[in-house]
């Protein structure tokens, strides 16, 4: 490091270190420094002069740039300097949301890399950070329409804070548990917001001796309420996000192990996994926790002792059949993810432990970290989840992935079992998808197979086998087959050397016995390779055109199938071919060339395909390759083309054209080696470059092209380049991924940016056995330090070459078409012809032809920051200039093409689409294009996470990865420097594209749009330049043709880019608009469509652009270490002298004030155009939405504008009213007037409403300090009440903790006046107040509101609330002597739109008289209570939801105090029975929903609601029942308490349950009673002469059941042992046939019961009740129970696995095995199987024994039985029902294990067969347990078999072989 800061003069941060491998890497430290230090000079002038749009946000990418071309290669000085300067600049009041996300991104690069920088080294403020988050991620505006926030701003802030949060100070942990506390109320959403907070900026990372800073002050805190909450809450997931982080952070300090079961079994909940029988499933509110965030946690839990592996396997026991292919289902997706989630965390903290370097954060304690016998616990508990998932139907990547992991740490685990069942796998013929999963799968392991030599020291010896057994795969018939075989073979050939090592021996003497073998087994490389080509040339002979179009011969392009087959097949043999010796590499050559030779192919398919492979050849070897191909091919295309008839022929001969092609593939290799061959090349083109036929001059045109880039490009010559990429690295190609990393064919064939030569081995593989031994580098991984890169540089030979190439045939060309231009005669196919040559001929001369060297335009350029070009060093070859206005003069004459060609030949398409190619690499092509890049850029970074060792990392990648990586960062560099600033060159193309996207043919307009869009990305101020020309188009003009208005919108939409219409600029914004709406009128469906997709994306990518800009002092003083001289490097410029400071300022408003004017102009001017009437309905519309989208929070609307909007509130027009609603809205609250708030003391004002003291510390729930706002009212409250009383509006506030400064709403003496005169009035306020007070006016929007619009769809609409809403918070009670008679008659009216409308301005009147004084309250509720209970007795199906959201609204934020009249109004008996049942439940919703909003702060009224249900709980009509069941598990969703808070004083469950409980105990009698009177069969009749009582008791328990499940499906706290009592009564009733409803309500209520989480001091409870059950008289209850217990254990696995209660519940099922009842001992037989399945009981000896001896329970013999008088019958069925325990004992372990079969089943099942002929039902029991046995193990039978001797598997096929027929 000392002497990289001697060289640069600072010492850098973090470089990219592939920059010192490029071949002019010895000037890339001068330009580096001389970069950064334009971007510190001039970013800081950009701050200095206020232009932070495009001066700062310019530089801000530059800085990107920079980050990506060198890495953070700045010192730490400058480093910390960018990051306070993006702070401040983000943090910037009101800073536009685009530059928001732009300074976000930038920020989060800085801070991201933070093994770079130290908490000592840097401090941010949280704060700020937290407002920004709040202002835009939370904003009230944002609904409303007043701000327009993109949706890809919220991951760029939460990106940020996650990086940022590392530098939070030490006290930052206990300021934000101060600011965020307080709004940890568990009933409200305000506790999911605390939550996100808490997960989003709590630092974790702070050193030991700190923590209790930070995370002791929060983890028991959070963990308790964590494990309070049963319920699955929504912010469960996220506060496991933080337990996570901690956990990782902090591993060895914290103590999770009272908490690992309890995280388990909500992990295990989550997945929803079908159990029992039944398999019932409840909904459930969450989707469960996330796989990456539970990996997380369970891999940082691990260590010291291996209590958390230990649950890990017991988890995976429960699940392993889940993981089976037959068991699919909606789980599936989600489960298959644990398999790499898992392994990857456990292996990202193993490389933490051992591998990763120093760094400053907390280094995991030694006793703490994963030791061996770890490792192979974690293996041994994943393999057998793993091994069944391979052959998921939802795939098999996730196994892989999983299976990578795994043996990057315990190969010889893993890997035989693989290669077993691959082995298996090739053998099969029937099942391909097997091979397939498992090829996928050894080539995921494949790199550990070669290198866990200590632990798997034979796994090279599988290499070989497995290569040569794969390729009968190359299966034309068989594509996916095909595709993993070409995967398998080239990772293989990657990581092995092809060398034949078979006389190893007579050189090395120190081989092993191991190496010896695998030295020998290597002679068989040869015959590999010979195979694999012949496997290639029946594929190919199989591929072609005419074979793959037979059903449609018109088809003109190969399908993507034969793509990918091409493309795996050429880069297969590249991969092989690189890593041949040479030996082996002629033997390849010399068949290829044999079999080319001998064959024509068509040029589409086939041809393609074998040309691809003769490239692959000529790239490793080109000396030995071109003295075959170029002399064969140039002889057969030279002796075709002799003659003139060939020349002038249109259709030319498949043996020339295939030749040709192969010429087109092979050229592009090494210059030097190409030269000798140059006269050869020469002459095939002066033959083939002018011949007629088309497909004939393009691939003359292609060698032509290849070749000059061959001469005049940089790459590795040790690394083969692919031209087209179709025959690409393994660092482009891996089909496990095929699908994704696949371009079309025509686009690979634009570069050559590939290796010359793939070999693994940087000396290469020419050295003599007697010097280098291959085999010991199998999978060698390659050294940056010592890549050994020989380059190729473009030599003067090779530029003269192209020189000369490019005289001869570029310039006749130019001639000719300049000829043309000037009127000489040209046909269209010579026009063609020459086109094609030029721009092939452009295209591979691209990196040598400069930019045209010209000073940009300073009229497009409206910034006053400097800009200049990015000059990078990219090791262009001198051409002594003869190249520097190539470009122009082909633009030049593009140009006069154009215009000559526009005039007279306007329909030779063709010739056009190729100028408008030619524009495109003229303007943006310098030998690769941005497309072309970052294709090889995902396909390399997909390549490098599969292949890449994730254990060590350290960039321990292949060498041909590495070296494509570096190649990578040339191309990148190529990129980068060849782009410039806007010249008068690039407007003639620009705005020539533009002419051309406007052309009347559509395939010109398409192209031409698609080349505008990229300059538009290359050049920003492009896009500005030609505005005025394309909304020049959308004029309403009879000279502007259709076809120009139609592409004139084309590219105003965009492509895939934001449109013209959401450019931040309010110029351009003025002009797109308002073009727009007065664009001319089309009732084409084409325009229509076309004008519609603008409309929507200006919609979706709107974002609101900012008027006033700003720069705070903070910004300015953060620039001054950027600027400091004696910083090295020094910044390029000095900053601002004070007047340019001053200057600057006075800019900014004038700015500011321009952009005002402009936004002014631009709602005028929308206003007038609509108010003229002159717009037809739809832009008129369009016109309304444009004012919508102006709304803003910071100016306020224009009266015209507000004007506007209120008039059309009663326009005839639907569309038009809606827009008007939602913008009115808004423009109300931008209206609305400030109310002062102030500070006061919670506890004070308690002591003065009590003389209670509030309770010290943190003691969330009922306190004496915060029950004075609750609502206590007895009475309406007097004047002197309501203005002493201190309303607290929001739910949340005091119930977990008080906030430091609390802030209420000063008294109404100090709030504004709200009842105003018009005088007082603004414009705006003026325009709404005249016309709401107008009655006409009213009447109409009434009316209008009135109507109904969708039939049977429409409901409470919440853009009308919040404009009445608005209203009435404005303007007082101004408007309801107008509004009055309208509620009254709406009130009436029982027509479903008018009710909503009522509703809607009800809800509205209520929420908006928050500020109103006493007397106008009191007045308003003596007019709305008759009204309310008007409706309230008319409610239909159709208005109840409506009125449930309106007094959901009304009561949601309001202080229950404020609420008195509406509460006590609902409160009025609302079951009457007067209205009907409807009525009554109506009622009861309504309530219900009021009250839910006011939460914790109603419990007086819950106790009387309470109070008045307990009296209707056995109500005679279902829909009311159902409703105070709904609504009972409503009230007890406040019976919680949270940890070392204090018991509510809202209804506890406890208490009602112990009401209930006795008057339900009569439920068994009725049971009893039932079960006499059906001769046993215990079924309840329900007959219509059940007396009274009997019936009241059956609606009381329907009544609980429905209370029960809405309980357990709400409450936070876990279920009560007196819900549990319940379960004896209930469970008989599951079966009830009589009573439909009560059999559903009871098997429902069950399922929730079993499904619900228990905490171990429950499970005494429940396991008493089931006790009760099986003591009961019901064997339905019974049998109810049993399957209750089996999904109850498996969803409480953890808790109930106490060895007290695993003896409890296994003595409970062992004595329902004995149950006089079959149907019970089968139930008890099937729970049994699940519970040894799932691991709850374990297989042991002893409880075999136990059901080997009930087996052995003697009984008399037949004869005995028949023949005996004195046969005891009853003793008889005794032993029968013992023997058939022991029977069904054993049958359960059998069927306990589906899928294997362990090592004591073969015993069972011969011990099963004694039993066949045993007396009934225990022969049944045999013969099923048999038949299951055979179905499940039917598909791996013949693994399954080695467990039995030869004598049992002769018994088991008896059993199991059906008896032929005929035999």
């Amino acid at each position: 490091m000392s002497s990289r800061s001697d060289k640069l003069g600072f010492s850098p941060q973090k470089e990219i270190i592939y920059n010192k491998v490029l071949p002019y890497s010895e000037s890339v430290d001068e330009e580096s420094n001389s970069q950064i230090a334009d971007i510190k000079a001039n970013l800081a002038r950009s701050v200095q002069l206020k232009e932070l749009r495009p001066g700062v946000a310019y530089w801000t990418a530059r800085l990107h740039t920079y980050i990506n071309l060198y890495g953070r290669k700045f010192s730490k000085a400058d480093h910390l300097a960018f990051i306070q300067l993006y702070h401040e600049l983000i943090t910037i009041p009101d800073l536009e949301f685009k530059l928001v996300e732009s300074f976000s991104k930038t920020l989060n690069v800085l801070l991201k890399k933070r093994n770079i920088l130290s908490r000592d080294d840097l401090v941010l403020p949280w704060r700020p950070l937290y407002e920004l988050v709040k202002r835009i991620l939370y904003s009230s505006y944002e609904q409303l329409g007043m701000q327009w926030i993109p949706g890809s701003i919220e991951g760029c802030l939460k990106n940020l804070v996650q990086s940022a949060r590392v530098y939070f100070s030490d006290e930052s942990t206990q300021e934000m548990l101060d600011e965020w506390r307080p709004l940890m109320c568990p009933f409200d959403y305000t506790m999911e917001v605390a939550i996100t907070y808490f997960v989003s900026f709590l630092p974790t990372t702070l050193p030991p001796e700190k923590h209790h800073m930070g995370f002791k002050l929060w983890i028991d805190e959070f963990l308790q309420i964590w494990d309070s909450y049963h319920n699955s809450p929504q912010w469960e997931g996220t506060l496991l996000e933080l337990f996570a982080r901690v956990a990782e952070d902090n591993i060895g300090y914290i103590d999770w192990k009272p908490y690992i079961e309890k995280f388990l079994t909500c992990y295990l909940r989550g997945f929803n996994l079908p159990v029992g029988s039944k398999k019932l499933q409840v909904a459930r509110r969450t989707k469960g926790y996330a796989n990456g965030v539970m990996a997380t946690l369970i891999v940082a839990m691990m260590g010291k002792d291996q209590e958390a592996l230990t649950h890990l396997k017991t988890f995976f026991k429960a699940v392993e059949s889940f993981f089976h292919p037959s068991n699919a289902g909606k789980f599936t997706f989600k489960l298959q993810r644990v398999l790499h989630k898992i392994p990857q965390a456990f292996i990202n903290r193993l490389h933490r432990e051992r591998y990763a370097p120093e760094s400053w954060q907390n280094r995991i304690p030694e006793d703490y970290r994963l030791t061996e016998s770890d490792i192979t616990m974690f293996v041994e508990a994943f393999k057998p989840v793993i091994f069944l998932a391979i052959f998921s139907k939802m795939g098999h990547l996730d196994a892989a992935v999983g299976l990578q992991c795994l043996s990057l740490v315990r190969p010889e685990l893993v890997i035989p079992q693989l290669l077993e069942k691959t082995y298996a796998a090739l053998e099969t013929l029937t099942e391909p998808h097997q091979l397939t999963a498992t090829l996928s799968c050894v080539v995921s392991v494949a790199r550990s197979m070669l290198k866990g030599r200590k632990r798997f020291p034979e796994g090279p010896t599988h290499v070989l086998p497995l290569m040569m057994a794969v390729l009968p795969g190359i299966d034309p018939n068989d594509f996916i087959k095909c595709m993993i075989t070409f995967q398998a073979i080239s990772t293989f050939v990657a990581l092995v050397p092809l060398v034949d090592c078979s006389q190893a021996h007579l050189h090395w003497t120190d081989l092993t016995e191991q190496e010896r073998e695998l030295c020998s087994a290597t002679a068989a490389f040869e015959d590999f390779i010979t195979l694999f080509m012949e496997r290639c040339f029946i594929l190919i002979e199989n591929s072609t055109f005419e074979h793959t179009t037979s059903q449609d011969s018109t088809q003109a392009k190969v399908n993507r199938q034969e793509n990918l087959v091409e493309v795996g097949l050429a880069s297969t043999f590249s991969t092989m071919l690189n890593q041949c010796s040479p030996q082996i590499y002629q033997v390849a050559l010399d068949k290829l060339f044999r079999y080319m030779s001998s064959r024509v192919f068509e040029t589409k398919v086939a041809g393609k395909m074998l040309a691809s492979l003769c490239r692959s050849t000529v790239k490793v070897n080109p000396t030995k390759a071109l003295s075959k191909f170029i002399p064969h091919c140039s002889r057969i295309v030279l002796s075709l083309t002799s003659s003139e008839e060939v020349q002038n022929e249109v259709e030319l001969d498949n043996e020339l054209l295939f030749n040709l092609q192969v010429l087109s593939e092979i050229v592009r290799c090494d210059s030097a080696v190409l030269l000798t061959y140059k006269s050869t090349i020469l002459k095939v083109l002066r033959a083939t470059l002018h011949l007629r036929c088309k497909q004939g001059y393009q691939l003359a045109s292609t060698v032509l092209k290849y070749f000059l880039k061959a001469m005049t490009i940089i790459y590795p010559l040790e690394y083969c380049s692919i031209a087209e990429g179709l025959s690409r690295p393994i660092s482009e190609y891996l089909p496990i991924r095929v699908s994704s990393t696949v371009l079309k064919y025509f686009l690979k064939a634009m570069t050559i940016i590939y290796p010359l030569e793939y070999c693994s081995i940087a000396e290469g593989l020419s050295r003599p056995i007697s010097e280098y031994l291959p085999i010991r580098h199998w999978g060698t991984t390659g050294d940056v330090e010592s890549l050994n890169i020989q380059w190729h540089i473009p030599t003067p030979k090779g530029v003269e070459a192209a020189k000369e190439f490019f005289d001869i045939f570029f310039h006749p060309e130019i001639e000719k078409i300049k000829g043309f231009v000037q009127g000489q005669p040209l046909n269209r196919d010579e026009l063609l012809q020459s086109l094609t040559i030029i721009l092939n001929t452009i295209v591979g001369m691209a990196f040598i032809l400069p930019r045209w060297n010209k000073e940009p335009l300073a009229d497009v350029n409206y910034s006053r920051a400097d800009y200049n070009e990015m000059h990078l060093t990219t090791g262009v070859p001198d051409t002594g200039g003869v190249f520097n206005n190539t470009r122009e003069e082909v633009a030049n004459l593009m140009n006069d093409l154009q215009a000559y060609m526009l005039q007279n030949h306007a329909d030779d398409t063709k010739s056009m689409l190729h100028i408008i190619v030619i524009y495109s690499n003229l303007v943006s092509y310098f030998g690769c294009s941005k497309e072309e890049y970052n294709s090889r850029s995902h396909s390399f970074a997909l390549v490098k996470r599969s292949m890449e060792d994730k254990l060590r990392k350290n960039k321990r990648h292949l060498r041909p990865l590495l070296i494509d990586r570096i190649y990578l960062q040339h191309d990148f560099r190529r990129i980068n420097s060849s782009k410039g600033l806007y010249t008068a060159n690039d407007r003639v193309i620009v705005h020539n594209l533009v002419t051309l996207s406007t052309s009347h043919y559509s395939v010109v307009r398409t192209k031409a749009q698609e080349v505008l869009l990229q300059c538009y990305d290359y050049y920003s101020a492009s896009r500005h330049d030609t505005v005025s020309k394309v909304l020049a188009g959308l004029k309403e003009d009879k000279d502007i043709p259709h076809h120009q208005f139609k592409g004139s919108l084309y590219i105003m939409v965009g492509h895939g880019r934001p449109p013209f219409a959401c450019i931040h600029r309010w110029k351009v914004l003025h002009d797109s608009w308002l073009a727009i709406i007065q664009a001319g009128h089309s009732e084409k469906p084409s325009i229509t469509a076309v004008m519609d997709k603008l409309m929507v994306k200006i919609q979706k990518h709107f974002s609101t652009v900012a008027v006033n800009y700003q720069v705070t002092d903070e910004c300015l003083k953060a620039v001054d270490p950027l600027l400091d001289s004696a910083a090295v490097p020094a910044a390029s410029k000095p900053g601002l002298s004070p007047d340019e400071l001053k200057e600057a300022t006075i800019w900014l408003e004038g700015r500011n004030q321009e952009n005002t004017r402009i936004y002014n102009n631009l709602v005028e001017s929308l206003v007038n155009l609509i108010e003229d009437g002159n717009l037809r309905w739809k832009f008129s519309q369009l016109a309304l939405g444009f004012l919508g989208l102006l709304i803003r929070t910071d100016i306020p609307f224009p009266p015209s504008g507000v004007r506007l909007m209120v008039n059309s509130l009663v326009h005839e027009a639907l569309t038009v009213r809606k827009i008007a609603i939602a913008t009115v809205g808004a423009i109300l609250k931008q209206q609305k007037r400030p109310h002062k708030k102030m500070v006061i003391d919670p506890v004070a004002q308690a002591l003065s409403t009590s003389s209670s003291a509030s309770e010290e510390g943190l003691n969330p729930g009922v306190r004496s300090d915060n029950t004075w706002h609750h609502y206590d009212c007895t009475h309406p409250p007097t004047k002197d009440e309501w203005e002493k009383m201190v309303f607290v509006e929001k739910t949340h506030w005091g119930y977990y903790q008080w906030p430091k400064s609390f802030e209420v709403y000063a008294p109404m003496s100090e709030q504004p006046k709200l009842g105003r005169s018009i005088e007082e009035l603004s414009p705006g306020e003026l325009a709404i107040y005249t016309a709401f007070s107008d009655a006409d006016f009213v009447e109409r929007l009434i009316r209008f509101l009135s109507l109904e619009e969708r039939k049977g769809k429409d409901k409470f609409q919440s853009k009308r609330f919040t404009l009445f809403k608005g209203l009435f918070r404005n303007f007082d009670d101004a408007f309801l002597p107008v509004l009055k008679p309208h509620l009254q008659r709406l009130s009436e009216d029982t027509q479903e739109s008018s009710q909503r409308c009522l509703s809607e301005i009800v809800s509205a009147l209520i929420r908006g008289y928050k500020h109103w004084p006493y007397e106008k309250i009191e007045k308003l509720w003596e007019f709305l209570v008759p009204i309310l209970r008007t409706v309230l007795g008319q409610m239909t199906v159709e208005t109840i939801r409506d009125w449930n959201t309106c007094f959901t609204a009304a009561s949601e934020s309001r202080d229950p105090r404020k609420l008195y009249w509406l509460l006590e109004t609902l409160m009025e008996s609302p079951i009457r029975g007067d209205g009907g049942s409807f009525s009554d439940a109506s009622r009861l919703f309504v309530l219900q929903g009021c009250l839910i909003q006011q939460e914790w702060r109603v419990p007086s009224l819950l106790h009387r609601l309470l109070a008045y249900l307990e009296q209707h709980l056995t109500h005679t009509y279902k829909n009311v029942r159902d409703r105070v069941g709904n609504v009972l598990s409503w009230i007890f969703l406040f019976d919680y308490t949270m940890p070392n808070g204090n018991v509510t004083t809202s209804p506890h469950t406890q208490e009602f349950a112990s009401k209930l409980l006795p008057r339900l105990t009569a439920l068994k009698k009725l049971v009893i009673e039932g079960g006499a009177s059906a001769s046993n069969m215990e079924v309840m009749e329900v007959q219509s002469s059940e007396d009274e009582a009997r019936q009241d008791i059956i609606k009381l328990s329907k009544t609980v059941m429905k209370w029960l499940i809405g309980s357990i499906g709400k409450m936070f706290s876990h279920v009560t042992p007196e819900m549990l009592q319940f379960l004896p009564m209930l469970a008989p009733l599951e079966t009830v046939e009589s009573d439909e409803e009560l059999s559903e309500l009871a098997c429902l209520t069950l399922a929730c019961m079993a499904q619900s989480l228990m905490p171990s001091h429950i499970i005494p409870h429940a396991i008493k009740a089931l006790e009760q059950v099986a003591i009961g008289t019901s064997w339905h209850g019974k049998c109810s129970m049993l399957q209750y217990m089996q999904v109850m254990i498996f969803y409480n696995l953890y808790a109930i696995s106490q060895p007290q209660y695993v003896e409890q519940i296994k003595n409970l099922i062992v004595g329902l095995l004995k149950d006089e009842r079959l149907e019970v001992r089968e139930a008890a037989a099937t729970t049994l199987s699940g519970l040894f399945h799932c691991g709850f009981f374990k297989m042991d000896s002893q409880l075999q024994k136990d059901f080997e001896k009930l087996c052995k329970t003697k009984l008399p013999a037949k004869r005995l039985r028949l023949q005996d008088p004195q046969f005891n019958a009853e003793a008889f069925y005794s032993s029968i029902i013992q023997r058939h325990a022991g029977v069904l004992g054993l049958s359960a372990c059998i069927q306990s294990c589906p899928y294997d079969v362990p090592i004591w089943m073969p015993q069972i099942l011969m011990d099963l067969t004694d039993h066949l002929h045993d007396p009934q039902p225990i022969e049944l029991t045999v013969r099923k347990t048999f038949s299951d046995f055979r179905r499940t193990h039917h598909d791996n039978w013949q693994e399954h078999k080695q467990q039995f001797t030869d004598d049992q598997l002769v018994i088991l096929t008896d059993l199991l072989v059906s008896p032929c027929y005929y035999a």
